[in-house]
């Protein structure tokens, strides 16, 4: 696999990606068969897989967008960098997790902390964000958005989490 778009194939549909790439080269376009090949993924029943991974790439892009931003619009702000970075970092550090399996110990631990960080911090969060627009009859969306992607992140990861029944450090249900 020397081509990094086949990492966002499904692992059963890899070998699409493959084919396709030997068929038609390095100057191939992959993102119709990348999306037709989750499109079939989730109607063969890996929804939460699909979840996760998906708002795992959300978060990502969220984060280095939010940096992005950041620099350009607020180059004094303290905050949304922070976030910027959580966001990025809990996103790529899930989809690390769902596309290698790591051996290693301790990163089930790492992976379980952090969720359950970020799943305390956007109800905190949300809570926040409403009673505070609520009461001010001013919601701020942008806000709202980045905590509520953040707590589906976790919220979805310690789910598939938790219903993993392997107890010996893989997550073979997220990239199965």
């Amino acid at each position: 696999m020397s081509d990094w778009r086949l990492l966002l194939f499904p692992r059963e549909k890899r070998e699409w990606g493959e084919a396709y790439l030997a068929e038609f080269g390095d100057a191939a376009r992959l993102s119709r068969l990348i999306v037709q090949a989750w499109r079939l993924t989730l109607q063969e029943g890996d929804h939460m897989k699909t979840v996760v991974n998906t708002v795992s790439i959300l978060n990502v892009v969220t984060g280095l967008t939010l940096a992005v931003f950041s620099q350009v619009a607020m180059p004094l702000s303290r905050v949304i960098p922070l976030v910027a970075l959580g966001l990025a970092t809990q996103g790529a550090f899930t989809l690390w997790v769902a596309l290698t399996k790591p051996g290693a110990p301790g990163w089930r631990q790492i992976l379980l902390g952090g969720q359950t960080l970020a799943l305390v911090a956007g109800i905190i969060g949300l809570f926040n964000a409403t009673v505070t627009g609520l009461s001010s009859k001013d919601l701020e969306y942008g806000p709202l958005a980045i905590v509520t992607l953040m707590t589906v992140q976790a919220a979805t990861t310690l789910y598939v989490f938790a219903a993993s029944d392997e107890r010996d450090g893989n997550l073979e249900h997220l990239t199965d």
